[in-house]
């Protein structure tokens, strides 16, 4: 289940328990969840810069043996590759949430509870 998913369903069941405004608690439920996202995707970009850093030092100061540096290349392009899937799928979360504030900013509460379920429902 995606995080988004779950932020969904938290608000329809405080919603529901509380009686209160849905769409104001959404906006700040959402608006919470894509600080928090924004902020692993930058925690996300450093650690992918400070490893290519650190690697192209690394291979251009200290390794002069070519088995090994193909080892250490090697490394680096497999610890990139799952770091850069995962700022896809935190961009992918955060963008959606972003969308779905601009959508919920003029809606009434009838038509945020339609589009919150089927949202539910989709992810």
């Amino acid at each position: 289940m995606s995080d988004l998913k779950h932020v969904l369903q938290n608000v329809m069941d405080t919603e529901f328990m509380l009686g209160g405004e849905l769409s104001n608690s959404t906006i700040k439920k959402l608006d919470t969840f894509r600080a928090r996202k924004y902020r692993a995707f930058l925690i996300l970009f450093v650690t992918i810069l400070c490893v290519v850093i650190l690697g192209a030092s690394l291979i251009g100061c200290y390794i002069k043996d070519l088995k090994f540096m193909l080892v250490v290349i090697g490394g680096m392009g497999g610890s990139i590759w799952g770091a850069v899937a995962m700022m896809r799928s935190v961009c992918t979360e955060w963008s959606q949430a972003e969308f779905l504030m601009i959508l919920l900013e003029g809606a009434d509460e009838a038509q945020v509870k339609a589009l919150i379920s089927k949202l539910i429902k989709r992810l």
